[in-house]
């Protein structure tokens, strides 16, 4: 299953987002980027997630290997232009 998600915060230690849809319970997610550029898919762990009251889903993810450093000052650029 797919789902979209939005970027809400980034650390060495992994990702927060919103997502539309409920993933496994502490179960295993691939996460990417879609723009500026389009990346591979990364292993990620949901480490919690919470039902928001009205909308998605708040997920916290961790990646086993960490974050790869490309990944990190990708979705940390794309942060800092939203912002």
């Amino acid at each position: 299953m797919t789902t979209a998600a939005q970027l809400m915060d980034v650390s060495r230690e992994g990702l927060l987002v919103l997502a539309d849809g409920m993933p496994p319970a502490q179960g295993k997610v691939r996460v990417r980027i879609l723009q500026p550029v389009m990346t591979d898919w990364v292993e990620a762990c949901v480490a919690e997630s919470r039902a928001l009251r009205l909308g998605p889903t708040q997920l916290r993810l961790v990646f086993p290997g960490g974050l790869p450093g490309w990944f990190f000052t990708l979705a940390a650029s794309r942060l800092e232009t939203l912002n």
